[in-house]
């Protein structure tokens, strides 16, 4: 008997099935809630709920501590930004000290707000000569920079460089960061960047991710535990004792501030009221009663035409992966659900496979694997934007291989190849992740240099001349290939995209004649004797 009822249960429909666990499921769920005690069930509630608070405390507090880190590496970035180190080179070092001045908007040793406002909030970011003198102020707030911060010290710029300091100033947390900047001068003095901003309500509402929580998180003086400040200072007000604080709240402790360097010992702490745990207490058991009940009726009416759409949808992609001739592999086990769910992760993942491969194969070349020209030109066009928006300088580069049609006509193509595959390797081992080097055909790159004036342009130039002169070595032959480049400088030589290309590809005809290496484009000479001998 009891053979026969398995054997029937295991050939009902799906949507039956369903059905059955369903009423068995809601029948229990029902007996459970009405046969626990009161006490017992709300003492497991608090259980469960003081864990899913200790994890919300811990992703709050993991969120506090990726802010703080977030201001040594704001200071880091900016120490290396282009336009300050070439403002303190060229129009701080030889300046005396004078009054300090003060910024409300960007100044042009820093970037525009927008990049400004995707980091860590910054309230003051000082530029400090090497006797310690306060040389200019950008402030993101009408507050006054604290006296102390006016006039750093050796002990603060040792304590905050490359980490996040925090001390207490006038009764306020600030954290500050700063980073040396790297010049190059004739007298040899040392520039700092300092980075300052207080732990108030505003930071601590950022580092949850800019809008206010359910949880209110709040920073204790670790010694006698009472608040220096908080994300609701209208409720939990800065010297209110920590003892008072759990009378009224949940307050689930994580630990004590151990990032960077530190004057005092705090304590990071996430509330929630008690009245609000009550509420959901109250809520979470009526609510499971009356789920029980409501879980049931929809799930009957609803299981039905899932099976049926399920059972449809399996057809049809049966019918579409016959039709296309695809060999995909996949469990065939289980109910329809299980068979669908296979099927169609199988199906998803040749089409990303092939989508990724025939997307790659439209932009890189097949042989060298580098962007072609099509990508080439897309990122050329992004970075002309991006150079004349924020006024940078950046070059192009037009080269070929010295020697390359000997190699190919004597020694084969398959040479050719092996001889072009090492020539982008090293290219691309050469430059940095920001620049893109290219194939345009045959022995030809291009080399795209964002961020670049002249001088650093003319480096990167000796360095590729340098490298592509290493004999290579390939199927027992050792061969010396050299390279021309012909360079063109924006905004110097042209604002035109086309321009830049053409005057490149001349300045590279003349490098090749003179056999110099590398040339930039010179409106009176490239070209001219290409131009006359025609």
């Amino acid at each position: 008997m009891f053979k026969k009822v398995k054997r029937f249960f295991y050939n009902l429909p799906i949507s039956i099935k369903m059905t059955l666990i369903t009423i068995l499921v809601g029948t229990m769920i029902w007996l459970v809630l009405n046969h626990i005690q009161t006490a017992q069930f709300t003492s497991l509630f608090q259980e469960r709920l003081q864990d899913r608070f200790s994890k919300n405390a811990e992703e709050d507090r993991y969120r506090f501590d990726q802010s703080v880190k977030a201001l040594h590496r704001a200071a880091k970035l900016l120490s290396e930004f282009s336009p300050l180190v070439h403002y303190i080179e060229q129009d701080m070092s030889n300046k005396k000290s004078v009054n300090t001045i003060v910024h409300r908007r960007p100044p042009v040793w820093l970037p525009s707000m927008s990049v400004l406002r995707d980091m860590v909030p910054i309230r003051y970011s000082l530029l400090v000569d090497s006797g310690l003198n306060v040389r200019e102020i950008f402030k993101t707030t009408r507050q006054p920079l604290p006296d102390v911060l006016l006039k750093p010290t050796p002990y603060m710029l040792e304590l905050s460089n490359d980490q996040t300091y925090l001390t207490l100033i006038d009764g306020i947390p600030f954290l500050v960061a700063s980073k040396t900047i790297s010049i190059e001068n004739k007298s040899g003095d040392n520039f700092y960047l300092i980075l300052v901003t207080p732990i108030d309500s505003s930071f601590l509402i950022y580092t949850q991710g800019g809008a206010e929580r359910g949880n209110i998180i709040a920073l204790l003086d670790g010694q006698d535990q009472h608040v220096l400040t908080s994300s609701k200072p209208e409720i939990i007000s800065t010297g209110m004792s920590a003892n008072n604080i759990r009378e009224a709240y949940l307050v689930t402790d994580t630990a004590f501030f151990d990032y960077g360097a530190a004057d005092l010992l705090i304590r990071f702490v996430s509330m929630t009221p008690t009245d609000d745990l009550k509420a959901l207490e109250n809520t979470f058991i009526l609510r499971g009663i009356v789920a029980a009940i409501a879980f049931i009726i929809p799930f009957l009416l609803i299981m039905y035409w899932i099976t049926h759409r399920i059972q449809g949808l399996n057809k049809r992609i049966n019918v579409f992966i016959e039709n296309m001739n695809l060999h995909l592999f996949f469990n065939s086990q289980g109910d329809e659900l299980n068979k669908l769910e296979n099927r169609f992760v199988a199906l998803s993942e040749e089409i990303i496979e092939e989508t990724k491969l025939l997307e790659h194969q439209a932009l890189h070349d097949s042989l060298t694997k580098l962007p072609n020209r099509s990508l080439f030109n897309d990122r050329f066009d992004i970075a002309l934007k991006d150079a004349k928006r924020e006024g940078h300088e950046m070059s192009v580069m037009i080269l070929d291989l010295d020697k390359f049609k000997e190699i190919n006509d004597i020694l084969g193509h398959h040479i050719g190849d092996e001889v072009l595959k090492e020539v982008s390797i090293r290219f691309a081992k050469t430059l940095r992740a920001t620049d893109t080097v290219a194939r345009f055909g045959g022995d030809e790159f291009a080399i795209l240099l964002t961020n670049s004036n002249r001088e650093q342009t003319e480096r990167v130039a000796k360095k590729l001349v340098e490298v592509i002169r290493t004999p290579i070595e390939t199927d027992g032959h050792k061969l010396d290939v050299g390279t021309s480049i012909g360079i063109a400088m924006f905004p110097e030589h042209t604002k035109d995209k086309q321009s830049l290309l053409q005057f490149a590809d001349r300045a590279m005809y003349d490098a090749k004649r003179g056999r110099t290496g590398y040339k930039f484009y010179d409106p009176e000479t490239t070209g001219i004797s290409h131009i006359s001998s025609i």
